[in-house]
């Protein structure tokens, strides 16, 4: 049974662009799936955040073979990143720091780097990312920067970039860059974005740009990814002539008790509609620990001051790359060979590694260097084998 508000969702005719500010738990699923039923002669796409919710979402609209489900990104790398598949990767300043021939070139490759970030997230061509940066339009943290240098310096590594046969790293926002600026035609009838609360300018440039309806369904109040570029589109485009904006308010998940908390908030936020909570109270009898923490480095730490107990590392304890603080190491010993890691190996010593985290701000290296310095006399390849020791299943652990 659908509620009024997933009624009208499903319902409704609108001639571009419909946005749905769903809070947590109110049927966004649900409700999209009811909306596609309705439209089984239309072809419909369904775009997802991640691979999870690829995998998720195909397991709830099996039964709909008139929807498509992708990540935007796996539309690009047909197109753009298969062809570079063997230079996917992680840019680094090391890997732009050749093309400035001036004393502060790894600032400037940082720099660089950290503006080449915020081109691929925006709707710009180069030439008018570009032109905003130099007539200010851009709002630059660091104030330091020498925008009248490195602007051209900007467009000369992005064409070395995109370049046939080029040899440098091609990170995946790269691949969709390229084909956001190709002007891409997806031939759907409907096309839904969830999680439209956490994707840049250049998805949506590249949404808006298609003949389909747009839906746009999430949370303005979920919003997590600002620090990587991403902005909150249902607020964004509701400022739209030719956009309509529903509202899902009644949560199956969360308590009346929990809703009267989260209103405090949202309305300290200018939220234009109350979160409704069930009027079951909410049983559990979980007694588990989560830890989080902004880095890996810090994670490693708590998990040595916690060597008596078990530990469930989500993804596995492999996903944390704690191999990297061996490989620190090496480097601080003078032992390159030993190196796996590709990124340090570019690295002649351990001084060259912390100059490059003060001039760039790079927080997840820096925290490892730290480690290591901690817990440099403490024979960090046997923590590493403790920690792996210690490692169970979520339901043996004690956090």
């Amino acid at each position: 049974m659908l509620t009024k508000e997933q009624q009208e969702v499903v319902n409704i005719d609108f001639k571009d662009i419909l946005l749905v500010n769903a809070y947590a738990g109110t049927g966004k699923t649900s409700t999209l799936i009811e909306f596609c039923k309705k439209r089984k002669d239309k072809k419909i796409l369904y775009l997802a955040y991640n691979n999870s919710m690829i995998k998720e979402a195909e397991k709830k609209f099996k039964m709909l073979p008139n929807v498509s489900i992708k990540t935007i990104h796996s539309l690009a790398y047909n197109v753009f990143g298969s062809s570079n598949k063997e230079r996917l990767g992680n840019l680094t300043s090391k890997d732009i720091q050749e093309y400035f021939n001036d004393d502060n070139a790894l600032y400037n490759a940082s720099s660089t780097l950290s503006l080449l970030k915020d081109f691929c997230n925006s709707g710009d061509s180069i030439t008018a990312f570009c032109q905003k940066l130099l007539s200010e339009k851009i709002e630059i943290k660091n104030k330091r920067l020498d925008k009248a240098y490195l602007a051209p310096k900007l467009k000369e590594i992005w064409n070395k970039i995109i370049a046939k046969n080029s040899k440098i790293t091609y990170p995946h926002d790269f691949y969709l860059k390229e084909w956001q600026l190709s002007k891409p035609k997806l031939d759907y009838d409907f096309i839904l974005v969830d999680e439209a609360q956490d994707i840049n300018e250049c998805i949506i440039d590249i949404v808006l740009a298609q003949e389909a309806k747009k839906v746009f369904i999430g949370d303005t109040y979920q919003s997590i990814y600002a620090f990587r570029g991403a902005v909150d589109s249902l607020t964004k485009l509701s400022k739209l002539e030719n956009s309509i904006t529903l509202f899902l308010t009644q949560s199956f998940r969360c308590p009346l008790s929990v809703a009267n908390i989260a209103n405090f908030y949202l309305l300290a936020l200018g939220a234009k509609k109350p979160f409704i909570g069930t009027k079951k109270e909410l049983q559990s009898n979980t007694q588990g620990i989560a830890i989080l923490a902004r880095n890996n480095a810090t994670l490693f730490d708590y998990a040595i001051n916690s060597l008596d107990k078990k530990i469930a590392w989500v993804g596995g304890i492999d996903s944390y790359n704690f191999s990297d603080l061996l490989d620190i190491q090496n480097l601080l010993f003078k032992k390159p060979d030993f190196i796996k890691n590709s990124f340090l190996k570019k690295f002649s010593d351990i001084d060259e590694l912390l100059d490059y985290c003060d001039e760039t701000q790079e927080i997840e290296w820096r925290g490892k260097l730290m480690i290591v310095f901690k817990y440099i006399n403490l024979d960090i390849p046997k923590l590493i084998k403790e920690l792996r020791d210690l490692s169970v299943p979520p339901k043996e652990a004690d956090f």
